[in-house]
């Protein structure tokens, strides 16, 4: 089962996911931690989650992208829910971190290639989460959307934008249930 959670900033987005996970009913509950610490605030944030999570039964992997890899470090991954947290952070660990993304995607903003790149681009990060969820007995992911908040971005911020969005399209195709928090708040 593929459980999608969106909203903004704020919205609650990590404490439904975690209330989902635990009432999945597995015993083998996987955090699935994406976020790449480069500041305090960083820091401040992963560590309201961690409290926030503290005693409920969540084994924590760190994974900023190629998340698939994180099935063979789980003893029975068909037996388990992983809660991925968060789209957001993939999308930008991908695009900024992974030498598969970095060069192809920011030196070719302003090519005539750049949307077959955006479009390979999502559907790799689609295709991973499809790994993932195919790997798993349920997969809760959290994602963040901005689209309101583009205007007046820079073209890498917009680009980033724009993927972000694109990548929640396809994985709210491939999702069982969807918690869309940007409508209750």
């Amino acid at each position: 089962m593929i459980y999608l959670i969106i909203g903004t900033k704020n919205s609650g987005k990590s404490e439904q996911a975690e209330k989902l996970a635990m009432e999945s009913g597995d015993s083998d509950r996987y955090y699935l931690a994406t976020m790449k610490i480069y500041d305090e605030a960083g820091s401040e944030r992963v560590e309201k989650h961690r409290k926030q999570r503290a005693g409920k039964g969540f084994i924590t992997i760190e994974q900023e992208y190629n998340i698939p890899e994180i099935l063979s470090r789980i003893q029975n991954p068909k037996e388990s829910t992983i809660l991925l947290e968060c789209v957001s952070n993939l999308v930008g660990n991908e695009l900024y971190e992974n030498p598969v993304w970095k060069e192809s995607l920011l030196d070719y903003i302003k090519s005539d290639d750049i949307e077959k790149r955006k479009q390979r681009f999502s559907e790799y990060i689609t295709d991973e989460i499809k790994q993932l969820s195919a790997g798993v007995k349920n997969l809760v992911i959290v994602t963040n959307e901005y689209e309101s908040e583009a205007e007046g971005y820079d073209s890498e911020t917009r680009l980033y934008v724009e993927l972000l969005h694109r990548v929640n399209e396809k994985i709210a195709e491939l999702s069982d249930e969807i918690h869309d928090l940007r409508k209750e708040r």
